[in-house]
């Protein structure tokens, strides 16, 4: 009976955490998409719908910020022009492990920030890192945010944003 109740034990603790990395890698999910919705509504500053929304992700970090940019490069970032509206807390012993973009059929996790964002009309996801010239970040077709928990490291998850604006939850 113990021997049972020992490997019940030890597998829910598994399942829970990966129970909870899911939830966390929709929720991370979630908050890119309303960065995307709040580009294509009126929730601008002066209701203009000029205002282009993101999302900023650093390795290593336990949150992350959605912003508004309101500077007037062609391609959105979190610097001093931004406005941080939320800031979201991964909880839970939870990190962003790494973040990496995908160009030319190659992944780089070589990036000390990334930042996706989405300008009106298109629902398209444009891709920003700070040691990337302008060509460089022309050049990533997919953004990818690596979550993993401090507790089980075993347990990791990632994010995908394609340059079409689709996301996806990858548990690994």
């Amino acid at each position: 009976m113990v021997l049972i109740l020992g490997t019940v034990v030890v597998r829910f603790t598994s399942f829970d955490s990966l129970i909870l990395l899911r939830t966390l890698g929709h929720d991370v999910a979630l908050t890119v998409r309303k960065a995307q919705t709040y580009s294509l509504s009126v929730l601008g500053n002066s209701g203009d719908f000029q205002t282009p929304y993101g999302v900023s992700f650093t390795p290593d970090a336990t949150s992350y910020p959605l912003f508004a940019y309101g500077g007037s490069s062609a391609r959105p970032k979190y610097d001093g022009t931004a406005t941080a509206l939320e800031t979201f807390a991964l909880g839970r012993n939870y990190i962003i492990s790494d973040v990496c973009v995908i160009a030319n059929s190659v992944e780089d996790c070589n990036v000390s920030r990334l930042d996706i964002s989405f300008v009106r009309p298109e629902f398209s996801a444009l891709f920003y890192v700070p040691t990337y010239t302008e060509v460089q970040n022309a050049a990533i077709s997919t953004g990818v945010i690596k979550l993993q928990s401090q507790r089980d490291t075993t347990v990791t998850g990632r994010i995908e944003i394609g340059y079409t604006g689709q996301i996806s939850v990858v548990l690994q």
